[in-house]
């Protein structure tokens, strides 16, 4: 019974949007980041398409219906639906920028370099920033020619990583920071997320 009202629409529209969509979608968004470190997986492998994904489609569909069969001012049904668009425009976004990272990320060291170049100081043991043919860039401390210490990698897209590094991989401390404002700030040993903080 539950399920049909939510997925037919028949739950008020305010209580669809801000509790269903922005309380209860935060609460699994962060649950699965927390998945993510504590069982070290790929960020938008399993738990991105086990849970987030379908959850965010199911509350899409029934807001969406829920904002048709509103009855009180239009203004708000238009401004939902068109926040659900912009939503999944940034779930699209989100997905192909992730996929796309990661793998740029799997290539191995001869077809990085080849995509890639130093255009200041040193890249190989000290100090340089490293840019690659997507757009993408490292500005920090290298070792053996990976990044190694302290350093900023900016994807084309805008996100960031601020942190530590060891042997090319995220390593220790640091802050990941996506256009959307959303702040990940944590632990991570050889790439993966362990502890959130």
């Amino acid at each position: 019974m539950g399920f049909s009202l939510f997925w037919n629409g028949k739950i008020s529209l305010p209580w669809m949007y801000w509790f269903w969509g922005v309380v209860v979608g935060k609460l699994i968004f962060w649950g699965t980041i927390f998945l993510t470190s504590k069982f070290q997986l790929e960020p938008f492998g399993f738990t991105f398409n086990i849970i987030l994904l379908p959850y965010y489609v199911f509350w899409m569909v029934g807001t969406w219906r829920s904002a048709s069969n509103y009855k009180g001012l239009q203004f708000w049904a238009n401004l939902t639906k068109l926040l659900i668009i912009g939503k999944i425009v940034g779930l699209i976004l989100l997905f192909f920028f992730a996929y796309s990272d990661s793998e740029q990320n799997q290539l191995s060291d001869s077809e990085q370099n080849q995509l890639s170049e130093c255009i200041k100081g040193d890249c190989n043991n000290g100090y340089g920033t490293y840019t690659w043919n997507t757009g993408d860039k490292y500005v920090g401390e290298h070792r053996d020619g990976k990044p190694n210490g302290q350093g900023t990698y900016t994807w084309a897209n805008g996100n960031k990583y601020v942190g530590e590094y060891k042997d090319g991989k995220y390593h220790g401390q640091g802050t990941y920071t996506a256009t959307d404002g959303t702040v990940i700030k944590g632990i991570r040993e050889n790439g993966k997320l362990v502890e959130l903080n």
